[in-house]
């Protein structure tokens, strides 16, 4: 098996090779089966990632849906080894900065959650590699993995059909997702606790 930084480093070659056009076809219907799920639907709370646009999954769709359907949308910012989540609306998500990493988050002054995301959440996982077992890889830093291990939401991954692997090596701290969702499948973990 290989390690997770062989895979990280492998997957990340390949997506950089994505054009734009690619990233945004995949994603439409990444996010056409989000949308589609009984999770998202019964949802008060979606909490998700905001997409670096470069070659992660483009959940922007979802963010603007999940507005229009009337959802409580958080998104994270990063704040030492934490995911600090902030609730959003069409007006903030153009007021997102990007952080040393490129990636777009609140301002630090934005009103943070003060509770733990319930179980009628959906929290939207990105990653550079996911399993059938719902186990994945992501960029390293473990900032999805602590704050799902703390939360109740339901947790759904997303990538493209080619970030799927045989098997993700996986550690104690590691959450498995409760689904994970490409363009082409979706897979629904049974027991993503055992």
């Amino acid at each position: 098996m290989n390690s997770k930084e062989e895979i990280r480093k492998s997957l990340i070659t390949v997506l950089r090779l994505l054009t734009p056009s690619e990233v945004r076809e995949k994603s439409i219907y990444i996010v056409e089966k989000i949308l589609a799920t009984p999770q998202y639907k019964m949802s008060k709370d979606v909490f998700s990632y905001v997409p670096d646009g470069k070659w992660e999954v483009d959940v922007t769709l979802l963010i603007h849906k999940a507005f229009a359907d009337g959802k409580r949308v958080w998104v994270p910012r990063i704040d030492g080894e934490n995911l600090v989540w902030h609730n959003i609306d069409e007006k903030k998500m153009s007021k997102l900065v990007k952080n040393i990493w490129e990636i777009p988050e609140p301002l630090p002054f934005w009103e943070p959650l003060v509770v733990q995301a319930d179980s009628d959440a959906v929290c939207i996982v990105p990653g550079i590699a996911f399993d059938r077992f719902g186990n994945r890889i992501g960029r390293g830093k473990g900032f999805f993995d602590r704050f799902l291990k703390k939360s109740r939401c339901y947790a759904i991954g997303v990538c493209f059909t080619f970030q799927i692997v045989q098997r993700c090596p996986w550690k104690v701290w590691d959450v498995r997702m409760n689904k994970v969702i490409t363009e082409d499948y979706e897979f629904t973990i049974l027991n993503p606790g055992g």
